[in-house]
């Protein structure tokens, strides 16, 4: 059977704060024994008591290593383009042909430089744009989209493809994000590019945070 220690340092681990805040000393035990109780006593099939707890965690301290998965990226430049719109539709072969009909007729008009991107799940097909490609593809598709989501904005980071063999990349610049509790609304990424789509109201919040993780650009 389980015993305490080896569930409270089952259910740590699997916390990057919590592993972090005990190997740097800044934990309250207390408050956190308190948190995982319940799931320490399902783990053991015991009633424990918080002080037990708090005494399994007390001597793991000296023993967890402060470990980070976080990777300071060099951003080469970030990019905003608003106002965006996202059109989901149910994915068809009908839809499909009628995209590549669309991107045809604007590649041989006035092309397609501003932000467009199209998006193939197993189910759903979605499309982000400006406003007014966004519009005009509504327009000429014979398919009613299923959502349509206005006031949305991209915030593309870019930096250099030797990233592409190092892992938490993605992870790294997300995460001042989401640690604000912000939205991320869609992904989208190429090969030296993370795009986030956000409400427009979180922009300003959004262009801090990855800055501050990750310092200026140039």
């Amino acid at each position: 059977m389980i015993t305490i220690a080896q569930a409270t340092q089952d259910i740590l681990s699997r916390s990057d704060v919590a592993t972090q805040a005990l190997a740097q000393g800044i934990l309250n035990a207390s408050a956190y024994a308190k948190d995982i109780r319940h799931e320490v006593e399902t783990m053991t099939q015991k009633e424990v008591k918080v002080a037990t707890i708090v005494a399994a965690l007390l001597r793991m301290r000296s023993k967890v290593e402060v470990q980070t998965h976080e990777v300071r990226v060099h951003i080469e430049a970030m990019a905003v383009q608003s106002p965006l719109v996202e059109l989901v539709y149910e994915r068809s072969q009908t839809l499909t042909l009628e995209l590549e009909q669309f991107e045809r007729k604007a590649a041989g008009g006035t092309g397609m430089k501003d932000f467009y991107t199209i998006t193939h799940g197993t189910s759903e097909t979605v499309v982000i744009a400006t406003e007014t490609r966004a519009w005009q593809l509504k327009q000429q598709l014979s398919i009613p989209p299923l959502q349509t989501m206005t006031k949305l904005v991209s915030v593309s980071v870019r930096f250099s493809g030797d990233y592409i063999d190092q892992p938490n990349v993605f992870y790294s610049l997300i995460r001042p994000v989401a640690l604000k509790r912000i939205n991320i609304i869609e992904l989208v990424s190429t090969y030296s590019e993370l795009t986030l789509i956000i409400d427009e109201q979180d922009l300003v919040a959004v262009m801090e945070s990855i800055r501050s993780a990750h310092g200026g650009y140039y």
